[in-house]
């Protein structure tokens, strides 16, 4: 198993997504009674996120609770810009493309 860190499981808890140094990787869970998990996958290199820690007890993403969508919290490119940007509908801005 690839070493590393900030566990968050699956919403249907059959997968459990972690962080390694560079790259982000994700095990099934094959069974619970033994824990028997998959090989890791990579599934994100990270190498260029710039991720934010807020504090040692905060994960710099989530995990949506219905879809299993992996959200990231990530810097901005801009080192003079400081706040936050929510843009509520999204949806839209895609169909304009």
């Amino acid at each position: 198993m690839e070493e590393g860190f900030d566990p968050a499981w699956s919403p249907k808890g059959d997968r459990i997504y972690y962080r390694g140094r560079e790259l982000f990787y994700a095990v099934d869970v094959l069974s619970t009674n033994p824990l028997r998990l998959s090989e890791p996958r990579e599934i994100l290199n990270m190498d260029d996120m710039r991720l934010v820690h807020i504090g040692q007890l905060t994960r710099s993403y989530a995990v949506h609770p219905i879809t299993g969508q992996l959200l990231f919290n990530q810097r901005s490119r801009d080192a003079n810009e400081s706040g936050m940007v929510f843009i509520t509908d999204w949806r839209a801005l895609l169909e304009d493309n």
